[in-house]
């Protein structure tokens, strides 16, 4: 299968040379080491690891540091380790906690008994990097920011999505809004128009696909949190942009649990107020020796935190390695499958601007638009022939990716590490998109009503408005559900399959106070578009029904029709694209000791990359020839004609580090950098007769970076503080808007922008019981070059404009107290105001929101309850991007009901655990 998937490849050639590189490898693997001896005089340690309330830590690593002898703790916190007689160093560990060591003497054919006890550390300041680093050391030694993420922050997150967990994370402004998957991740300030356009999301430090910003494609949708995740490590800024492609703004990698030396699981049982079941199941453990085993994943159903009337999300996904051990390194074939299905929230009507009010018969907790009422519908096809489509389906992704991790000691101080993965995912997208905001219901069918008889000479001079689903006339529509509005509203569709093979191959070589590293880095990706969009309209409700708008003459005659089956659009937008890219990228870093504490860390990247695609030209037509039928007149469908874009691009990455540790408590840090994000597909998606000589190009954005800070760690408090300023040029923008005749247009524009600010990480532990966490981020980002035309007013002048959708405050405070068995934990997280908009006339006022949990573990046996949002707040993390970038400040003043996308509303769950 691997060779089958690989030679898929442009070059078969190259597919078999990364064949014959991992055969080679695993050949050397297999060699026996030729120093190996038989131990004769055997000797024995036991005991136990603790923390210094004296309670067992199950699963913590003790080993005979320089021996390939060591166990781990059972659920009472034992070990057991038989090696040769002599003198060693006994030296424990476990995630969020600082290791311990002493010496130790084992005689032959006795056993020593030993207790050590591991204190908390509170950032996990001890614990080895291994993102975006040349070697793993610990965040007091390494010159990256840097926030990691244990299992029991995890759980304290209680986090709704991949995203919501990235919140914990200062510095990232996370908007999780829109549910399971398809948000939004803004890194120290860069300006992006959503996804994770300047951070890459990996899992055990390779990318699932590689492009991080492509059009309803985000990398959370290709991955969910569940318990196989051992950590979440992710750097911001600094290095990262050496250490993967297109990724100036930090790297999120998520790293798995893979089985330890002895059997040890857990199984997880969830529900939720919102009709959320969920089950979680993971094992792990020998199989040999020398093989080692870990398989987990979940299953869940759930009717979304805004219930749309059917089940919104349904799924699961499921992953495993397979690890040979041995003394000269170690091989794992991994794989994950996921398969799930998500409802995709996007922003709903409100009233009142600096304080967001439910309007009548709509509440804005609990309100979508998203309605089984347009769940299951038909439309034309791009032909024009019917084909069904069902919103049931939402965001639904089908990934599956897997492959091979070597690890070689090859002796003299070489390393060799190689990583192949292949990512098949077959990615489908649906979901009701806000467009204009609503309007009275009489208001909007005279305006259809006048533009009609303008264009189309039809005489109406009255109208008349049916539900869709049962075509009842609605009497009385200024009086409608209380509100008397009626909206339209985007149904869209969009197929995306896409496939990734990569490897990465490492060279590390250790030479007297240097570390050596080279990595070459290859890849092939495809993304393949199909894209065909409707508008609705519909009455305004909490889940609103489809409506129908028949133009009537003086004596009551149909004499035209605005929409069919709620459908006043069909065809608003259409794409077909296939396309190709090809990265090559040489890294080449050194960690140099300088000595009394000071290190110094230099990369450099050299990134040569390819594209190459097909779009096909589009045209409108009338899909009927009725002029009188107002929903198919201007049908959006292909021309035949193929454009073609063959682009190549070479970049270059620098970075400099320098760390300086006082003590083992105590380091500054400083780095200065150069990334870079290359255009993707996403740039030459819109070809059309003026491309006749090609697609434009574009260029390549540029980020410069200068970073320091402080870091510090006790057994009672710890502290990570960082400044940092970025500059960033050739910013594309392409914003989706509505033009005059009520068409969703792409307005493209490029600009330069710079942001200065400080993240704070602090814990403070007054005693063992009590531990009080925060984390702030303040920053100020801003424009110092962009022009936007608008569709209406023309080119606008935005420098000196602050970013929009990205707060000047960020802060959170998560107390945590421990009872013995009993724990409670809390948080409160603040969010600045923020601008709709990059014309800054449209502003989301600052929020809060509260989470609370608590969690009771016997056995192993741990009853959980979270509610997340207790009090229900009504913050908005985005307006309504359609129709807010090109407001001036007179129009967003006569706005009477707006659109924006709230945070998700509050929800209790309670779970069940056992862990074996």
């Amino acid at each position: 299968m691997l060779y089958r998937l690989l030679v898929r490849s442009r070059s078969r050639t190259v597919a078999r040379r990364l064949l014959a590189c991992l055969q080679v490898a695993c050949v050397l693997f297999l060699l026996p080491p030729p120093d190996a001896v038989l131990a004769q005089d055997m000797g024995r340690v036991t005991g136990r690891v603790v923390d210094p309330m004296n309670h067992p830590l199950p699963g913590a690593s003790v080993v005979l540091e320089g021996t390939s002898y060591g166990d781990a703790t059972t659920e009472a916190g034992r070990f057991d380790i038989r090696a040769p007689a002599g003198s060693y160093t006994l030296r424990a560990s476990f995630l969020g906690y600082t290791s311990a060591s002493t010496s130790i003497v084992l005689p032959v054919d006795s056993t020593v008994a030993v207790t050590l006890t591991l204190e908390p550390d509170l950032l996990q300041m001890d614990e080895a990097v291994t993102t975006a680093t040349f070697n793993p050391f610990s965040k007091l030694e390494s010159s990256v920011a840097i926030t990691t993420l244990n299992a029991q922050d995890i759980d304290t997150e209680s986090p709704h999505s991949t995203s919501d967990l990235l919140k914990a994370v200062p510095g990232f402004y996370v908007e999780s809004s829109g549910g399971e998957g398809e948000n939004n991740v803004f890194a120290r300030g860069l300006p992006a128009d959503g996804s994770f356009r300047y951070v890459a999301l990996q899992v055990n430090g390779t990318e699932i696909y590689e492009a991080s910003a492509l059009d309803f494609a985000n990398p959370d949708n290709f991955i969910r949190v569940d318990a196989t995740i051992d950590r979440v490590e992710s750097v911001r800024g600094g290095s990262a942009s050496t250490f993967a492609s297109d990724a100036p703004g930090g790297i999120v990698n998520f790293v798995t649990k893979r089985g330890g030396p002895q059997w040890e699981g857990e199984v997880r049982l969830a529900t939720q107020t919102h009709g959320l079941y969920r089950s979680d199941l993971r094992l792990g453990g020998p199989l040999s020796e020398s093989v080692r085993v870990h398989v987990g994943g979940f299953y869940r159903r759930d009717s979304g935190l805004r219930d749309p009337g059917y089940t919104a999300n349904r799924g699961g996904q499921v992953s495993g390695a397979v690890t040979w051990l041995s003394d000269r390194g170690s091989v794992q074939l991994f794989g994950r499958y996921l398969n799930d299905r998500s409802v995709f929230y996007l922003p709903v009507p409100y009233v009142n601007e600096q304080n967001p009010t439910s309007i009548p018969g709509f509440d804005l907790n609990t309100g979508t638009l998203t309605t089984d009422d347009a769940a299951v519908v038909t439309v034309p096809a791009p032909t024009g022939q019917p084909v069904q489509r069902d919103l049931r389906d939402g965001i639904h992704p089908i990934v599956k990716t897997g492959g091979a991790e070597v690890l070689l000691e090859l002796g003299a101080g070489w390393t060799l590490r190689n990583t192949t993965r292949l990512t098949d995912i077959d990615h489908t997208f649906r979901a009701i998109v806000s467009l204009n905001n609503p309007v009275d219901a009489t208001t909007f069918a005279d305006s259809i009503r006048a533009r009609a008889n303008a264009r189309s000479g039809l005489g109406a001079t009255d109208y008349r408005y049916r539900r869709a689903t049962d075509g009842s006339v609605i009497d009385a529509p200024g009086r409608l559900n209380g509100n008397g509005l009626v909206v339209e509203t985007g149904w869209w569709y969009n197929e995306k399959p896409m496939t990734t093979v990569l490897n990465d191959l490492q060279i590390t070589k250790t030479l007297s106070r240097h570390t050596f590293t080279a990595n070459v880095y290859v890849s092939r990706f495809t993304s393949d578009d199909f894209r065909h969009w409707h508008d609705l309209l519909t009455e305004v409700d909490e889940r609103p029904d489809r409506l129908d708008l028949e133009l009537l003459a003086p004596n009551g005659e149909v004499v035209g029709n605005a929409t069919r089956r709620g459908f006043r659009r069909f065809g608003a937008n259409y794409l077909n694209h296939d396309g190709t890219g090809w990265v090559t990228a040489l890294h080449l870093g050194d960690r140099w000791d300088l000595g009394r504490g000071f290190y110094v860390e230099m990369g450099a990247r050299l990134q040569h990359a390819a594209f190459s695609g097909t779009v096909e030209g589009t045209q409108r037509v009338n899909l009927d020839g009725d002029p009188a039928t107002l929903f198919d007149n201007q049908f959006q469908t292909g021309t035949g004609r193929v454009f073609d874009y063959d682009h190549t691009f070479d970049e270059w990455a620098a970075s400099v580090g320098l760390n300086y540790r006082f003590n083992d408590n105590l380091a500054l840090f400083a780095r200065g950098s150069r990334g870079f994000r290359m255009p993707n597909f996403d740039r030459w998606m819109a070809g059309t007769d003026d491309d006749a000589d090609g697609i434009p190009r574009g260029t390549s954005e540029t980020v410069l970076q200068v970073e320091g800070g402080v870091k510090y760690s006790a057994p009672m408090f710890a502290l990570f503080a960082s400044g940092f300023y970025t500059r960033l040029t050739e910013i594309p923008f392409n914003d989706q808007v509505v033009n005059e005749e009520g068409n969703t247009v792409v307005v493209q524009n490029f600009g330069s922008s710079r942001a200065i600010g400080t993240e704070l990480e602090m814990t403070l532990r007054p005693s063992p019981r009590l531990q009080i966490a925060t984390r702030s981020t303040i920053q100020n980002p801003v424009f110092t070059e962009l022009q936007f035309v608008d569709p209406q007013d023309g080119e606008l002048d935005f420098a000196g404009n602050r970013v929009k959708r990205i707060p000047l405050v960020m802060f959170a405070l998560t107390p945590r107290y421990s009872l013995g068995m009993l724990s409670v934990h809390g948080s409160w997280k603040y969010v600045g105001d923020r601008f709709a908009n990059n014309r800054n006339t449209f502003v989301l006022p600052e929020y809060s929101i509260v989470d609370l949990g608590a969690a009771l573990t016997w056995r192993g046996v741990t009853v959980s309850a979270d509610v997340t949002n207790v009090f229900n707040a009504h913050g908005l993390t985005e307006g309504n991007p359609r129709v807010d970038e090109t407001l001036s400040e007179e129009e967003a003043d006569a706005i009477d009901v707006f659109m924006g996308r709230p945070v998700l509303p509050r929800a209790f769950e309670v779970s069940l655990s056992y862990d074996f």
